[in-house]
């Protein structure tokens, strides 16, 4: 008997990788569902939302990587997790003065505010006095009033007021700096 050997195809290993935000209102993920065969790759996507950033990737309680786009070979089916979380929102405190309170008041809209946006200051003087400038620190800043000013820092604003002389002939003359 003569015997013929053929040669058999190895069978071909695959596995599935499933890929899931962790919330599907904070972002997506991509591809969702990948069949690759043993020792080959798959590249995940994570998109964050608005609003939302992404974190990691992980499966089950282990962290896989904090890298996206994120290439793995699997050695089984498998679920990734991409985790996403809320932007932190950064507020700044800013604080609004008179420079002298006879000359006159202050007021700001809010005391906190969030980065890049704005807050409206108002300064009222006090009879025999009118508004001259907002300064931070030394610097003016703005000679509006209400003054509307974009906060990108913790910032402490100061009105400064300046007197209205009054000259015996009955009519009112400001002073200029």
């Amino acid at each position: 008997a003569t015997w013929v050997l053929e040669p058999v195809a190895p069978a071909v290993v695959t596995f599935t990788v499933t890929a899931v935000p962790s919330d599907g209102a904070m972002g997506a993920v991509s591809p969702e569902t990948s069949t690759v065969e043993e020792g080959q790759t798959v590249t995940l996507t994570a998109t964050a939302n608005e609003g939302y950033e992404f974190v990691n990737w992980s499966s089950g309680t282990n962290t896989l990587s904090e890298e996206n786009p994120f290439t793995i070979t699997p050695a089984s089916d498998t679920t990734i997790v991409a985790n996403f979380q809320l932007i932190p929102t950064v507020t700044y405190p800013i604080t609004v003065s008179s420079s002298d309170e006879t000359m006159g008041t202050v007021e700001a809209s809010a005391t906190e505010i969030v980065e890049g946006e704005t807050v409206v200051l108002t300064a009222t003087p006090v009879a025999g006095y009118v508004f001259k400038n907002w300064t931070v620190g030394t610097e003016e800043v703005s000679t509006e009033n209400p003054y509307t000013a974009t906060i990108t820092a913790e910032t402490a604003f100061v009105a400064n007021f300046k007197e209205v002389v009054t000259i015996a002939t009955g009519k009112e003359f400001r002073i200029k700096d």
